[in-house]
């Protein structure tokens, strides 16, 4: 099951135009800089968030840009909290991905996993396989105002990752086919098969000893369908126009490589033309050229007053927090937020795959989602994949490069 964004009332109605080739009915001719400025709005939508559906409206939105991050308007909705506290929690998060890589290397062999925790209260766990007396924390980690409570795991990151890998080539060989992601909350790895489960579990059992001794590094989970990804349109032919990239200095559009090389801008009939893509291993991400389009770092949310984000900042996977509050659009479920669950899903959906894409807490997307933009704020943050079991999934932005040798363009 999935949510969908909803608008609720809108007393006066937004003028359209035509930018980084998303919907619009006007022509190719017709640049953003040329748009006449849209009329006030005051709509009010229903917007997923996490697990619920909260109710915010163009004004929160506006205000919540002003402060400085449009995505905590729904944020704030969820938690009860003001627009400014939700300002500020989604800067932290931030703050906290950039010192992950930091924090690993000081945790070491004991390093258990990191994560933000929204409820009962806003904190960072650090996990550790370890003695927690012996954690010392980066500065930038303890001069954030923000609790950082240290929490003794049963088994390290490395353990769990051993035990998934030694799993997964025994269902390899078996012929089974599989889904998994590392678990940081619940310490250990998911591994998710269609159907019958017993024989998944036998060869789990034998091949991850460490689960024979204490609770499982790996867990063997049931479920209805495998992996799949979610193709459609926000405005092209088939799936969703993501980020405004550059390559060889020219600009392109992005979108997800599932989907068929031939794209049409539906709505203004403009037809785009392929240049390169590579679904597989890490990748799932194309980019087309916009013949007479007038390409800006901007993209298409269908909330505030203007409908649309500048993307001025990319995040790296490796700045990614288990915990992170993220935000995507689609031309079917449209805008909506969740948060990352693992940094380390596998899906059966994409050949060879790695475990590198991004499973959001929450399945907020649907089929006509692919290839949309996931982000936070005026940050690029990935690029939408599918579905792995409950969690929507996306690949990183920081594997668009050796996707296609393109960049996000940010200014």
């Amino acid at each position: 099951m999935s949510f969908h964004s909803k608008r609720l009332f809108t007393s006066v109605i937004a003028g359209s135009f035509f930018l980084s080739g998303l919907p619009s009915a006007a022509s190719a001719q017709e640049a953003s800089t040329n748009a006449s400025p849209p009329t006030e709005s005051t709509a009010e939508f229903e917007i997923p968030s996490g697990d619920a559906l909260v109710t915010v409206s163009d004004e929160d939105i506006a205000r919540a840009a002003e402060l400085g991050n449009a995505d905590a308007a729904p944020y704030a909705a969820e938690h009860g909290i003001s627009l400014e506290e939700a300002v500020e929690r989604l800067r932290v998060q931030e703050a906290v991905g950039s010192v992950s890589e930091e924090l690993s290397l000081s945790l070491g062999e004991d390093d258990a996993g990191t994560h933000i925790e929204h409820t009962p209260r806003f904190r960072v766990v650090v996990g550790t396989s370890g003695d927690d007396e012996d954690v010392e924390l980066p500065a930038a980690l303890t001069a954030l105002d923000v609790p950082v409570d240290i929490v003794e795991r049963e088994h390290s990151l490395a353990d769990i990752q051993r035990d998934r890998e030694s799993v997964q080539a025994e269902l390899e060989d078996e012929g089974i086919e599989f889904d998994s992601y590392e678990n940081v909350i619940d310490n250990n790895a998911v591994i998710e098969v269609v159907g019958e489960s017993s024989a998944a579990e036998e060869i789990a059992s034998e091949a991850a000893p460490l689960s024979l001794s204490g609770p499982p590094t790996v867990a063997i989970r049931s479920v209805d369908e495998p992996a799949e990804t979610e193709s459609g349109g926000l405005a092209l032919t088939s799936c969703t126009a993501g980020f405004v990239v550059v390559r060889s200095g020219t600009r392109l559009l992005s979108t997800a490589a599932h989907c068929s090389n031939t794209q049409r801008l539906v709505t203004s009939d403009i037809g785009l033309g392929y240049v390169t893509g590579t679904y597989g291993n890490y990748y799932d991400a194309q980019v087309h050229s916009a013949p007479g389009v007038n390409l800006r770092n901007r993209i298409y949310t269908g909330t505030g007053s203007t409908n649309y984000r500048d993307i001025t900042s990319r995040r790296s996977r490796a700045d990614i927090s288990v915990g992170d509050y993220v935000c995507k659009r689609g031309k079917t479920t449209e805008y909506g937020c969740s948060y990352v669950a693992s940094k380390t899903v596998r899906t059966s959906a994409v050949p060879s795959s790695h475990a590198t894409f991004i499973g959001m807490q929450s399945h907020i997307t649907d089929g006509g989602d692919s290839g949309g933009p996931w982000f936070n704020g005026y940050t690029a943050i990935g690029i939408h994949h599918g579905r792995v079991g409950s969690m929507s999934v996306f690949m990183s932005v920081s594997f668009l490069g050796g996707a296609t040798g393109a960049s996000i363009l940010t200014s």
